[in-house]
């Protein structure tokens, strides 16, 4: 048994201030992927319009100063270009990850969310039931200055600030790594510039589970 693995992300989107953000699918999604969305929303408001078939991880405001969110969805064989979710009129972030080798009937193994105000953003501690998780990390928060950047211990996989023309700001980082036993994730202990209200959450993604029978057929042909 193997953990899941992060095969590919789509661009992150940096949207100005706007009631939607669309977010392209990543390359080669195919049927029984498993989709990672992570959203960070200048204000707390909540995001109210939310594409077909997504359902939601985590929510969490980050005080009144922004939202995060992460949502999950199962790839089917028919998915189209782009991703548009909807809320008030505001700055946001976006990326979409495409994993695979999950546990296609609870690819979810257990999540949590935290928050809080300081230089220091961390992803909660998660006990997982299962070997060979996923551990994926993340924050957002409204700071408007660089750097942002995740835990040390993790593989980063995106870390930006967005600050349009016509005001607002969010920012957030992203990053993973592999549980081998079942038990503590242990926290992750992100970074930011400046003291600002942040929001964070962790996802432990559970591996494939072979069968017996699939076990008893990979013996045989070894």
């Amino acid at each position: 048994m193997a953990a899941p693995v992060i095969q590919s992300q789509s661009a992150l989107v940096k949207q100005t201030i706007s009631t939607t953000i669309t977010i392209t699918k990543p390359s080669g999604v195919v049927e029984g992927d498993f989709l990672l969305a992570c959203l960070i929303k200048d204000d707390d408001d909540a995001i109210t319009g939310v594409p077909t078939g997504w359902t939601a991880i985590e929510d969490t405001p980050a005080s009144t100063s922004a939202r995060v969110a992460s949502y999950k969805k199962i790839a089917t064989g028919s998915e189209p270009a782009d991703y548009t979710w909807t809320g008030d009129s505001e700055q946001w972030l976006g990326i979409i990850f495409r994993i695979d080798g999950h546990d296609p009937a609870a690819p979810v193994n257990i999540s949590d969310e935290n928050s809080g105000n300081s230089t220091s953003p961390t992803s909660p501690d998660v006990i997982t039931t299962v070997d060979e998780c996923l551990i994926f990390a993340f924050f957002g928060s409204n700071t408007d200055t660089t750097p942002v950047s995740v835990d040390g211990s993790l593989t980063e996989v995106f870390a930006d600030v967005s600050v349009p023309a016509d005001g607002g700001a969010v920012s957030g980082a992203g990053g993973w790594e592999n549980l081998a036993s079942a038990g503590a994730s242990g926290t992750n202990i992100h970074s930011q510039n400046s003291a600002q209200a942040w929001a964070a959450h962790t996802i432990a993604i559970a591996p494939a589970i072979v069968s017996l029978v699939e076990l008893t057929h990979i013996i045989h042909l070894s």
